[in-house]
């Protein structure tokens, strides 16, 4: 299943701050623009995940008390929230889960997601983790749509994890 992005609303973004990407000129695609991970007393965390299609920027917030894996949580679901206002008719997606996890002397987070609807599609991200497990949840949300988003429905059939691609 492919979608057709409709951009509505968000705010503009200078000229100057927009990633240059002929392939992307194409076509609008939602990109990622940066996460902020806010510790307050009393161990509340606060999530600011930004995203872009061409020169709108969405934004993603929320907050809970807690650790590590609030903050991925909470990493994931802001995500969601910045996705729901650039693609308003796009899919309905809930988490499922995310996790931390070391594998091959590495870190990452593993992002599980729901496409709400009669296929029920589970959609998996996966993301090295950088600086922040707050901006590899994001990451690895995106990660996980990437594959309904973003691309022209051209009536051929996508990528390697398609039927049909290569």
């Amino acid at each position: 299943m492919r979608l057709h992005l409709r951009i509505t609303g968000g705010t503009p973004i200078p000229s100057s701050e927009r990633p240059s990407d002929d392939i992307d000129a194409q076509y609008e695609r939602v990109r990622f623009r940066g996460a902020e991970v806010e510790r307050a007393p009393g161990s509340e965390i606060r999530v600011r995940v930004r995203l872009t299609t061409g020169d709108v920027e969405y934004v993603g917030k929320e907050r809970g008390t807690g650790s590590g894996v609030v903050e991925l949580r909470l990493a994931v679901e802001a995500t969601l929230a910045a996705l729901e206002k650039a693609v308003p008719d796009g899919p309905r997606l809930q988490m499922a889960g995310v996790k931390s996890v070391h594998a091959f002397d590495a870190d990452a987070v593993l992002v599980s997601l729901r496409v709400d609807g009669p296929d029920g599609k589970s959609l998996l991200g996966c993301v090295p983790v950088g600086a922040s497990l707050g901006r590899a949840a994001a990451t690895a949300t995106l990660d996980a749509v990437n594959r309904i988003l973003g691309r022209p429905d051209d009536g051929e059939a996508g990528g390697p994890n398609e039927p049909g691609g290569g």
